[in-house]
């Protein structure tokens, strides 16, 4: 990869660029990787482009990659923005490697762009993270304001999962909801028995999500699909919320349509098939 310069030295193709972002949440990421790479082939000075790239390349857990290029793209970034996200991309990072004790220096030495109002919410949720992990820093319960923060105080599976039957409620007007015979109760320790091998995908900081399959599982504006994502607490198997997912960038998932066979009323037991491990190694990832 050539070296990264200066925004300001190098010419870049808005419309081009803004193409690529508009396809960011419809194509799947093989596409999506070789647009960007052909734009920094065109445009190689374009710290845009270097930081959608870094972005992509954690989301889809290639965190050394996207270290590398964080450290080429950081002594040239000069405005207050493209600083901002190459810092929490660095958080993003340590976090995800597990070093909450060099994220939390990091963020006690540099204020700049820690912990300000307009990024309350997420600088709260990180604070709360690294709390929990290294028991440190003030008691922050009386600040919290929603569902994911009060989860990352005091895990509590019970009010995970009445936060998820919500969203199987015909009578509430989500525009994404589970259907009606989707087993989302009894589907649980089958989800657990996944997690340690289904592909990370790392979109939020404090939380993990996972694909799975299950067809005809939900609903999103209207239309069936039959993909939904588990999210867990970072380095966890706690689950704090899960829903219907339009799984169109085609990231890696796991299938458990098997479960569908499964005895959750008795009359079906003689359709479910044990898997050797070789098979169940082969069917475990599809990539669309």
């Amino acid at each position: 990869m050539k070296d990264v310069k200066p925004r300001h030295s190098l010419r870049y193709n808005k419309a081009e660029f803004e193409r690529i972002l508009n396809s960011i949440t419809t194509k799947n990421q093989i596409y999506l990787e070789t647009e960007i790479l052909k734009y920094l082939e065109k445009y190689p000075r374009d710290i845009s482009g270097y930081l959608t790239l870094i972005r992509f390349l954690i989301i889809n857990n290639r965190v050394e990659e996207a270290r590398k290029l964080i450290s080429k793209v950081e002594p040239i970034a000069t405005l207050e923005e493209d600083k901002r996200i190459l810092f929490y991309d660095t958080i993003r990072i340590l976090i995800l490697e597990g070093k909450y004790q060099e994220c939390y220096s990091m963020i006690k030495e540099d204020r700049k762009y820690f912990y300000t109002s307009k990024f309350n919410d997420l600088d709260m949720e990180i604070m709360l993270l690294l709390k929990q992990k290294l028991n440190i820093g003030e008691d922050l319960r009386e600040d919290v304001t929603n569902y994911i923060q009060k989860q990352l105080i005091e895990y509590d599976e019970s009010s995970y999962l009445n936060y998820i039957l919500g969203k199987k409620d015909p009578g509430i007007a989500f525009h994404v909801r589970f259907n009606q015979d989707f087993p989302l109760i009894e589907i649980q320790d089958r989800i657990q028995e996944e997690l340690d091998s289904a592909y990370p995908l790392n979109e939020r900081i404090v939380t993990t999500g996972y694909i799975f399959k299950y067809d005809g599982c939900g609903i999103i504006d209207g239309v069936e699909t039959d993909y939904f994502l588990v999210s867990t607490i970072v380095g966890t198997h706690d689950i704090v919320t899960m829903y219907p997912f339009n799984n169109t960038r085609r990231f890696p998932y796991i299938n458990i349509n098997d479960f569908r066979y499964n005895v959750l009323n008795g009359e079906n037991k003689d359709k479910v098939k044990v898997l050797s491990q070789v098979e169940r190694f082969k069917k475990r990832y599809h990539i669309d």
